[in-house]
């Protein structure tokens, strides 16, 4: 006896939304021409490995998707509900991996820690293998993201002007976080911005950052994560291009009544599954039980830097 199985497509089909929060402005397919006049032509061997490794990763997540009842990388829809953009909104930056489980994984915390409104991923890096470095060494790509980036809030308070809006940056992505806020004007600010085991260096002047959040800064980080955000960010440098230890291991230098910080403890371990480890610092359970906690809690509520965190019973 034969069994067929239907498996479902594996690129999403586009929507049309108020919200557009998918980022391609780069190609591979094009020629360019630098500054200096010189034709940089695009390497395909890197685009075809790429489209492979995506088309294996559209394929293996289609079958896991049949074989357990759910797609554990699911991919950005854009179908916003308006009644939810006005109740706030959530921005997730993943990353320099750009694809992965990771900013699914901080979604679904935040939806189980009860965070109101759409909860939204920025998907601002280009995919595995061609975008893995450049996605933290391209500071051109990161001042472009941002700018988009900051469109797109501003688009938001504009159409839904009593809506709160926080950013989620994880690893990478906090590059790109942090100029977008700092590109808004003074008199637009948004709530605040959590960053989770951050790759921007620690002594980062967060002063233009604060004056536009009125909330302000959550920073997550972990000594145990030198592999990737001390001696990875020595030697390859930080999204902002300083070769020195991330804020993601040691915290950032500037002290703020507006900047809180959580220094990982063993305890969170068998708490919430954060490790200390680079990939753990976006567990599901650490994401509902403390990060939602400050996106829900209203900005007098922050009592400034501190060791601890808000926590919420679920």
């Amino acid at each position: 006896m034969k069994v067929m199985i239907r498996l479902p497509q594996c690129r999403p089909t586009a929507r049309s939304t108020s919200l557009q929060l998918n980022a391609s402005t780069d190609t591979c397919n094009c020629t360019r021409q630098s500054q200096a006049g010189i034709i940089v032509r695009p390497r395909p061997i890197l685009s075809r490995i790429g489209r492979a490794i995506n088309q294996h990763i559209d394929f293996a997540t289609a079958v896991a998707g049949r074989l357990i009842g759910r797609d554990p990388f699911q991919r950005l829809e854009n179908s916003v509900c308006p009644r939810d953009l006005m109740c706030g909104l959530t921005i997730i930056l993943p990353g320099i991996e750009a694809i992965g489980p990771y900013p699914e994984e901080i979604r679904a915390g935040l939806r189980d820690g009860q965070v109101p409104g759409a909860i939204e991923i920025f998907r601002w890096g280009l995919p595995f293998p061609e975008g893995f470095f450049r996605n933290l060494m391209d500071t051109r790509r990161h001042r472009e993201q941002a700018a988009l980036l900051a469109k797109i809030i501003l688009a938001h308070q504009n159409q839904y002007p009593q809506s709160t809006i926080h950013l989620v940056a994880n690893s990478g992505g906090a590059g790109p976080a942090l100029m977008a806020i700092e590109l808004l004007p003074l008199n637009r600010p948004i709530a605040g911005i959590v960053i989770l085991a951050g790759a921007a260096w620690c002594g980062y002047n967060l002063q233009p950052v604060l004056a536009r959040c009125t909330k302000g800064v959550l920073n997550a980080w972990s000594r145990r994560d030198a592999l990737m955000l001390n001696m990875g960010t020595r030697i390859f440098g930080t999204a902002d291009r300083q070769f020195a230890p991330s804020c993601g291991y040691c915290g950032f230098t500037m002290n703020h009544d507006k900047i809180q910080q959580v220094e990982w403890t063993p305890a969170y371990g068998p708490q919430c599954g954060w490790w200390g480890t680079h990939g753990t610092s976006t567990s599901r359970q650490f994401i509902s039980r403390h990060i939602a906690a400050w996106i829900i809690a209203p900005a007098n509520t922050n009592s400034g830097q501190s060791t601890g965190i808000y926590e919420r019973t679920i």
